[in-house]
């Protein structure tokens, strides 16, 4: 697959799949002087640019972490419920770029009232989901985890009621992020290295591009300095 960048950069090499941390919301709020509600209203329309950059580039599918579990364990009310309007602003645009396939554990959110909004979106949007394998998608991480305890879980039930002969074809359908394809770049802006508990499996064989970039401030011009990182990457997947 190949594709042009803007302003005469070629890559030739574009990732598949590309999964984003979009860290630094927080700080970026303060730094502006902004309310919290605000900032992460400014990030969700960062993440529709940047899901949109990556369209644009070639790319099949992009995977953003919306949510922890660890995050809705964690934060204060505050927190979370200003991170949940800029959640549903996104997602009432996103649907224009792509297909949108949610994942994590969604239905928590079903019989608390404040979350119903959120519910309901997510709901809708994967009611929607049915695509083939040359459509964009884009995969949205909700109260998700990839710790054993949540990622496995799923895989563990279907063990016991489906039993191991027809799990075992599949089993990456039983994961919680099942249906999320292999990764091949993973972006993390904030300045932290590391990927959180982040799709675990998906990440296996991954490059992964760090930088101190805060997400509100990432410009297509590092979006695409990280393309270009790639396809400089040796991949030998173990050879």
């Amino acid at each position: 697959m190949c594709g042009k960048t803007a302003r005469g950069g070629n890559v030739s090499k574009i990732p598949n799949h590309i999964a984003i941390i979009p860290n630094g919301n927080r700080r970026g709020s303060a730094q502006r002087a902004i309310s919290l509600e605000t900032g992460y209203i400014k990030g969700a329309a960062q993440a529709l640019r940047v899901t949109r950059w990556a369209k644009k580039q070639g790319v099949r599918h992009v995977t953003f972490f919306g949510l922890s579990c660890e995050n809705m364990k964690n934060r204060s009310d505050f927190e979370i419920d200003s991170l949940m309007k800029g959640a549903i602003r996104f997602l009432d645009v996103i649907g224009l770029v792509g297909h949108v396939h949610a994942f994590g554990h969604i239905e928590e959110f079903k019989d608390v009232e404040k979350y119903a909004p959120l519910y309901e979106r997510l709901k809708r949007l994967n009611g929607s989901e049915h695509h083939d394998r040359h459509d964009f998608v884009v995969h949205v991480a909700a109260n998700y985890s990839g710790l054993p305890e949540h990622e496995l879980k799923p895989l563990f039930q279907a063990l016991k009621s489906r039993g191991f002969a027809d799990v075992e074809l599949e089993p990456e359908r039983y994961l919680l992020s099942g249906g999320v394809p292999r990764v091949d770049l993973l972006i993390r802006t904030g300045g932290e290295n590391r990927f959180s508990g982040f799709l675990p499996f998906q990440l296996s064989y991954a490059e992964m591009y760090y930088t101190a970039t805060l997400w509100p401030d990432l410009t297509h011009r590092e979006f695409r300095a990280a393309l270009e990182w790639f396809e400089k990457q040796p991949r030998n997947f173990g050879k």
